[in-house]
């Protein structure tokens, strides 16, 4: 809170009327972002998760409270976004803040094939397609949440956030 209070004035101005583009949005850590980044008064927030109980949980939790009570345009859809139908999304709006937040970011087995391959393609090439996707169309500001397990990674999970680190960086 202490940044937050500190650069309030900077986030009224780069986020008040704003379009902004939340991925994964339904998880924990996107949800309070959400939450939080509504404090803000941005124009519209589109929110992308492919679980739709968790955009619907999102959505109730969101009415019941006040954030939505300035009356944004508030829209949810439950895609990927390496579908066709997320790269419409993406070019319905010019955004001014893209935020992801998709990653599998729990290793169930790295035996399990299947699981090791649903997360490569989301965490590595989810990444490269956003960032193909913002070079054609440039938001004023993207960021990607990665975690402290691609700091020192031991295993596929981590070394997957790593690398979409990196190919964030370059």
């Amino acid at each position: 809170n202490i940044d937050i209070n500190i650069n309030n004035t900077l986030l009224n101005e780069q986020i008040k009327d704003k379009n902004i583009l939340i991925i994964g949005g339904a998880g924990s850590i996107g949800s309070n972002y959400t939450k939080q980044i509504l404090k803000f008064k941005p124009s519209k927030i589109t929110v992308v998760d492919t679980n739709e109980n968790g955009l619907t949980e999102l959505t109730r939790d969101l009415r019941s409270s006040e954030y939505l009570d300035y009356g944004p345009e508030y829209i949810t859809y439950p895609v990927n976004l390496l579908s066709d139908t997320f790269n419409k999304v993406f070019s319905s709006n010019l955004w001014h803040i893209v935020a992801n937040f998709s990653a599998h970011k729990h290793v169930r087995s790295e035996k399990d094939k299947i699981s090791v391959e649903a997360l490569i393609i989301n965490n590595v090439f989810g990444a490269i397609k956003l960032l193909e996707l913002c070079e054609i169309q440039p938001p004023n500001y993207f960021f990607s949440v990665s975690t402290d397990k691609a700091a020192n990674p031991i295993n596929i999970m981590g070394a997957s956030k790593s690398l979409m680190e990196k190919l964030i960086l370059s």
